[in-house]
C-alpha cells in the first residue's frame, strides 16, 4: 500500500509528464521554419507571397520591430509576450502609415 503527503500550497510535480507550454511553442516554431525553407526551396511563387504577407508595409518598420523583439527576448521577456508586442506593431503601422 502506497501513500503520498500533499501540503497545503503545494501541487505535486509533474515533470516529465504531459506536454510543456515552451516545449511546444519550441516545436511549433521549428516547423515554420522547415515549412519557410521547403517554401523558399520548392514552391518560389509561394515564397513570394510569404514574403509579401510577413514583410508587408514599411521595410525600416518591420527591421525595428525585429530588433525590439529580438531585444526583449535576450531581456528574459516571455516569447509569447515578445510576439504579441511585435505583431501589434507590424499591424499598427500597417493600419496607419506615416
Amino acid at each position: 500500500m502506497s501513500y503520498r503527503i500533499v501540503y497545503a500550497g503545494t501541487e505535486p510535480s509533474r515533470s516529465g509528464t504531459g506536454f510543456r507550454k515552451g516545449r511546444f511553442i519550441r516545436l511549433l516554431a521549428g516547423f515554420f521554419l522547415l515549412f519557410c525553407l521547403l517554401t523558399k526551396v520548392c514552391w518560389p511563387d509561394g515564397s513570394e507571397m510569404m514574403s509579401q504577407l510577413l514583410f508587408s508595409g514599411d521595410p525600416e518598420v518591420t527591421v525595428q520591430a525585429v530588433s525590439v523583439f529580438m531585444q526583449a527576448l535576450r531581456a528574459g521577456e516571455d516569447f509569447t509576450d515578445a510576439a504579441m508586442a511585435f505583431c501589434l506593431e507590424i499591424t499598427e503601422h500597417a493600419e496607419n502609415p506615416g
